[in-house]
C-alpha cells in the first residue's frame, strides 16, 4: 500500500470522527470528549515526530479544552487533515518511537516507519471509536453501523451476509 493511501485513510477516518462530532449534543460530547481527545494527542505526536525526527505518543498535550468542546475539537481534526494532506516524505522512512515502559519513567525507543506509525494511529483510533459506540448507545444514540469497526470487521460482516 502507498503511503498516500494510508494518508487518505487516515484522513476518511478523521472524516469519520468529525461526522460524528457534528450531530452530538454538548452532553454527549461530554461524555466521549476524553476519547476524541486522546485520538488527536496521538495524531499530534505522530506529526510532531515527524517534524522532530523521534515520535513519543507520551508527549501528549492533553488539551482539556478539546476534551470540552465540540468546536475545538472539530478545529484540531481539520487542522490534523491538513497536516496529514503535506506529508511528503517516504513511507519506509525509518522513524523511531518513544514509549514509556513502566510509570516510574523507564521508556524505550523502536524503530519504525512512517508507514507503520500510520497505520497504528488509524487502529487506535478505530478501536477508541467502538468505545464511543458503546457509551453513545448506552446513551440512545443512533450510529451508522460501520462507526467504530476495523476494517477487517466490517469485510468479515459483509462476506458472512
Amino acid at each position: 500500500m502507498s503511503i498516500n493511501a494510508l494518508i487518505n485513510d487516515n484522513i476518511a477516518t478523521l472524516r469519520e470522527a468529525d461526522a460524528l462530532l457534528g450531530f452530538l449534543s454538548a452532553h454527549h460530547y461530554g461524555a466521549v470528549g476524553p476519547h476524541l481527545r486522546h485520538i488527536v494527542d496521538h495524531y499530534r505526536c505522530l506529526l510532531t515526530g515527524l517534524t522532530c525526527g523521534q515520535v513519543d505518543y507520551d508527549a501528549r498535550e492533553r488539551c482539556r479544552e478539546t476534551e470540552l468542546s465540540v468546536a475545538k475539537a472539530r478545529r484540531v481534526i481539520s487542522q490534523l487533515q491538513d497536516e496529514l494532506r503535506d506529508i511528503e516524505a517516504d513511507g519506509d522512512r525509518p522513524l523511531p518511537v518513544r514509549l514509556a515502559t513502566d510509570a516510574g519513567g523507564t521508556s524505550s525507543v523502536s524503530q519504525s516507519s512512517l508507514a507503520r506509525e500510520l497505520q497504528f494511529v488509524q487502529g487506535h483510533a478505530v478501536h477508541h471509536f467502538a468505545l464511543i459506540r458503546s457509551t453513545l448507545t448506552a446513551l440512545g444514540s443512533q450510529l451508522p453501523d460501520s462507526f467504530g469497526k476495523a476494517p477487517a470487521t466490517l469485510r468479515h460482516e459483509r462476506a458472512s451476509a
